[in-house]
């Protein structure tokens, strides 16, 4: 019931057709109709998502790292739902249902979020220790970012995304080397 009435909240916050008061939030979450209706939109959204993305998803294999790259940027629209976030962890959770280390991109043009799955955590691979390294690596060319062990996410300036890409990877990938080294 409490994923249920997040998931139909989620939907009336990330969707721009639902003004930003919080008493029609207040409303939808103690009415059961508009909450089921709600949740019943969220899930089909979500699901026209996953079918829509599958065309944008690249896998790149380093040192035993599968790297799921989905460039969101013409599913995703400001007001849409899944927005960006929401979008990253459904992938995740998608692509990452894996026994072998899974390290998801989700991108736009100049905002990426990452997720590490469980099998990537059980090997040491650390996206906040990475962001850091990036940040470092890539100077100027980050706005802003930072994140935890399985979650991250950067904003960079025009013209970065690539080169931005390509080190995250060889940095986690470095990082599993170092690890299968000890």
């Amino acid at each position: 019931q409490d994923l249920k009435t997040a998931e139909a909240v989620g939907y009336y916050l990330g969707n721009q057709s639902y003004g930003p008061s919080i008493s029609q939030y207040a409303k939808a979450v103690s009415d059961e109709e508009m909450l089921d209706f709600a949740y019943a939109q969220s899930q089909e959204k979500i699901q026209t998502f996953i079918e829509k993305v599958s065309k944008y998803i690249k896998l790149r294999n380093v040192n035993g790292i599968n790297f799921y790259l989905v460039n969101v940027r013409r599913l995703i629209k400001k007001g849409s739902y899944p927005n960006k976030g929401l979008a990253a962890n459904i992938l995740a959770d998608y692509l990452g249902n894996k026994s072998v280390p899974v390290i998801t991109i989700v991108y736009t043009g100049r905002n990426l979020s990452f997720r590490a799955n469980k099998a990537a955590l059980d090997q040491n691979l650390n996206l906040s220790k990475a962001i850091k390294e990036l940040k470092r690596e890539l100077g100027n060319g980050v706005e802003t970012g930072g994140g935890h062990i399985a979650a991250a996410a950067l904003r960079l300036r025009l013209g970065y995304l690539r080169q931005c890409i390509d080190k995250f990877i060889e940095i986690i990938s470095s990082q599993n080397l170092a690890e299968g080294k000890k």
